[in-house]
């Protein structure tokens, strides 16, 4: 490898590592109060289906899994971290725009959720710095 690309190497600040975490477990949480907040008022997500008839659990595991994997990559530092926010914040749109016909109250709540991940996941950009040279 030669210099120049042994300097462009950029890293992402541990306090804005710290930041895009607790985004993303915020927004585990906010999702999680969703499902059971709607699931309570008979208005479930597609994703989660009423309780006398569930949806796929498939949906709801690949959700869980985008969100974990997504805290997991800003817990590690990534640099790459904030554009896989970016992309699991849009995730987490479509998913929110599949129920704009049944249940839109439950999906202007998932897309408020969407963007609040989103801004969280935009804002780790400030943190990604160049490493220092070894």
């Amino acid at each position: 490898m030669n210099q120049t690309a042994k300097d462009s190497r950029r890293v992402l600040a541990s306090g804005w590592a710290v930041v895009g975490t607790a985004t993303w477990v915020a927004t585990l949480f906010a999702i999680v109060a969703i499902a059971i907040s709607s699931r309570t008022i008979s208005r479930p997500p597609w994703w989660l289906g009423p309780s006398t008839d569930p949806a796929t659990p498939f949906a709801l595991i690949i959700l869980a899994i985008v969100i974990t994997f997504t805290a997991v990559t800003f817990l590690g530092s990534y640099s790459v971290a904030p554009w896989i926010g970016v992309f699991s914040s849009g995730f987490l749109g479509v998913y929110a725009i599949v129920d704009l016909g049944a249940t839109i109250g439950v999906a202007v709540a998932q897309i408020v959720v969407a963007v609040a991940a989103l801004a969280g996941s935009l804002a780790t950009f400030a943190g990604l710095h160049r490493a220092a040279p070894q």
